[in-house]
């Protein structure tokens, strides 16, 4: 009987412990509605701006976030019908100041990037395993964009 529990035991926790990480209120692999009921009101299912396309995946979800002083755009990218991405937009008066703000907030939160090119910061989200990137352009405001470091056919080796 003690084995049986162990076992039970081990597969619970390894099915209670995802290899895909999440995104605030959202799981990868969600649908959009589930994306939208989820966010208690903050995202609606739709097709979002033209502007906002990105290849390789449908924007099916879009809404606002905020978190701490910022707000943002926000913008859910499905591969398959499923959560591959989620794209957070700064909306700001004072991109410059700001800029530099949400950098400092990244790197205290997630560490030295292992990635800088000047314009792209990458950061890795070790508690959740997920891929942050922080585009800025100078004048322009800050985009961040978070997603898993593995997707659900990685096998390993």
């Amino acid at each position: 009987m003690r084995l049986i529990a162990g076992l039970v035991a081990v597969a619970v926790s390894f099915y209670a412990s995802p290899a895909f990480a999440d995104w605030q209120y959202t799981k990868w692999g969600m649908t959009p509605n589930q994306v939208a009921v989820t966010s208690a009101g903050a995202v609606a299912v739709g097709p979002g701006d033209s502007g906002d396309r990105h290849p390789g995946a449908t924007l099916d979800a879009t809404g606002s976030y905020v978190s701490g002083e910022y707000r943002f755009k926000a913008n859910f990218y499905f591969e398959n019908g499923k959560l591959a991405e989620v794209r957070l937009q700064l909306l700001t008066d004072d991109p410059g100041n700001d800029n530099v703000k949400l950098r400092n907030s990244l790197q205290g939160q997630y560490g030295a990037p292992y990635e800088n090119s000047g314009f792209i910061m990458t950061f890795h989200d070790q508690t959740k395993n997920n891929r942050v990137d922080l585009m800025t352009i100078p004048g322009s405001g800050a985009r961040i964009v978070y997603r898993p470091l593995r997707d659900e056919s990685a096998s390993g080796l």
